[in-house]
């Protein structure tokens, strides 16, 4: 039994599957699960169905029922753990392989292999026909939910920097929207907490977003990677007075920080 898969042009996956007895063809099926997924769920659930078929025509006489499949990663996810996408194909695979002792063998693909051929043969025609079955097949995968969700992120931020691209400074007009998503943090920070700082003239107070961590120095001390800063660093940092030239609507000459004596 070889089961494969493909994915059409429309978008579609489809997947077949050829049940030999012997050297005999003896039964083939193909069609396709719901587009938002990819071509290994169809991998999964192409294997569900042709074993399911196999199993139905099973005689008393038949020796051991080998499942031959090209995909590695199906291969692994027969075998031990289940993958999180198409979850309940695979543990329905595992259940009927534990029950009726079916073997497992890889067959690598485009290599001619006879049944490996029909079984892509059958997948596109099952791509391409679109007749999905009654069942979980028909239903969005993991993987493909995942896939979809981080589309409509970047086409969010994607449009998020169009409309605030023409009112940024030239130095952040050179950014690209590709490097904000990449340095987008993957989880949202910490409330931001006050704390008293009696140094700090007029009152002041700092603010810390995320809690410090220490890396090790040469000279053996422990120098925090961030430091609590004030709200006007923003203003009096040494990079921000560096870049004063590309301030939007910057004052006529850099900003300076009060004397203690409340002097400018």
């Amino acid at each position: 039994m070889a089961p494969n898969s493909i994915r059409t042009v429309q978008k579609l996956v489809g997947y077949g599957y050829a049940v030999y007895r012997g050297q005999t063809l003896a039964r083939t099926g193909s069609g396709a699960i719901n587009s938002i997924s990819h071509v290994f769920d169809a991998e999964a659930i192409g294997a569900l169905k042709g074993l399911q078929c196999a199993l139905d025509i099973l005689q008393p006489t038949d020796e051991r029922i080998w499942m031959c499949i090209d995909s590695t990663s199906v291969i692994w996810c027969m075998r031990a753990n289940a993958s999180n996408t198409s979850q309940w194909a695979f543990l329905e695979c595992h259940t009927l392989i534990d029950r009726y002792k079916v073997g497992i063998k890889w067959s690598p693909g485009h290599m001619g292999i006879e049944g490996n051929e029909a079984a892509d043969e059958l997948a596109n025609t099952g791509a391409n026909e679109g007749r999905t079955d009654d069942d979980r097949s028909a239903e969005p995968t993991i993987s493909g939910i995942g896939t979809t969700a981080k589309a409509l992120a970047d086409i969010a931020t994607s449009d998020w920097w169009s409309q605030c691209h023409p009112g940024l400074s030239a130095s952040y007009r050179r950014w690209k929207a590709r490097i904000l998503r990449n340095r987008a943090p993957r989880t949202a920070p910490p409330p931001y907490s006050a704390t008293s700082a009696p140094g700090y003239p007029n009152g002041t107070r700092r603010f810390r977003a995320v809690p410090q961590k220490v890396r090790p120095h040469r000279s053996g001390a422990h120098l925090p990677l961030r430091f609590e800063k004030a709200p006007d660093h923003l203003v009096f940092c040494e990079i921000s007075q560096r870049k004063f030239h590309a301030w939007p609507a910057r004052p006529e000459r850099p900003p300076s920080r009060p004397r203690k004596g409340g002097d400018t």
